[in-house]
């Protein structure tokens, strides 16, 4: 499920906190007995609220639907539920850029991020 989002959502979510400098690696600490990097909880706490507020916006294209992520997220759990509870047919969220929003047009080329 993640795939269609991920530069889209994700990535674009994360690198706004980096160049915004929201979260800086003084926020961060390692637990080699856990093997990862982990968010102090201040900054967690922000991460969280961030992430809140990010949800209830609307996708960069105005959204097709005019849904907000959090709503296309859902909605898009429920078209792979019915596809695989059902049989109904799923074709996964594309992101069409703003002056080619119309369908059949070109997706947005998402093959390098920027920092």
């Amino acid at each position: 499920m993640v795939e269609p989002f991920r530069h889209l959502l994700v990535d674009r979510f994360v690198l706004t906190l980096v160049n915004r400098a929201m979260l800086q690696e003084r926020d961060f600490y390692r637990m080699e007995d856990r093997g990862g990097v982990f968010l102090q909880p201040q900054p967690l706490k922000k991460f969280f609220a961030e992430y809140e507020r990010w949800m209830l916006e609307r996708p960069p294209d105005g959204g097709a639907s005019g849904l907000r992520w959090r709503e296309l997220l859902k909605c898009e759990v429920e078209k792979l539920a019915a596809a695989l509870g059902g049989g109904a047919p799923f074709a996964p969220y594309r992101w069409l850029t703003p002056d080619k929003g119309t369908e059949g047009s070109d997706p947005c080329n998402t093959s390098s991020v920027t920092i």
